[in-house]
């Protein structure tokens, strides 16, 4: 695999150029598409078992880096593995989010009270 030792990736900062932080990961993840499916039989020796992920071929609209066509086998493949600092991102954002909520909440109860409500 690119950018891989065995099952392990490369994730030392020497090895890379061009870093950038993610600043759109909570829109990235919106337009991606996740499903419930079964396997085909004749890709699957357990075809009964239900899976979770994304078809190829809309997660190569969003993210077409972590995308690959097999030519050996003539079927289009992802990287979920591109997928984990994304939604990492998302909850950071989500989190820094619901701070800013909580802390406009806060002032809001701050000021009803010194108005003399409730």
């Amino acid at each position: 695999a690119i950018g891989s030792i065995g099952s392990l990736f490369l994730s030392d900062e020497r090895c890379k150029d061009k870093i950038e932080a993610i600043d759109n990961a909570l829109e990235t993840l919106r337009e991606l598409q996740p499903v419930s499916f079964y396997y085909n039989s004749e890709y699957s020796a357990t075809p009964e078992r239900l899976h979770h992920g994304f078809i190829a071929q809309q997660y190569k609209e969003v993210m077409p880096d972590a995308t690959y066509y097999d030519s050996s086998k003539e079927l289009y493949c992802i990287d979920t593995n591109d997928l984990i600092a994304l939604l990492v991102r998302a909850v950071q954002q989500l989190e820094l989010k619901i701070g800013n909520l909580e802390a406009v909440g806060g002032l809001r109860r701050t000021m009803n009270f010194s108005l003399g409500g409730k």
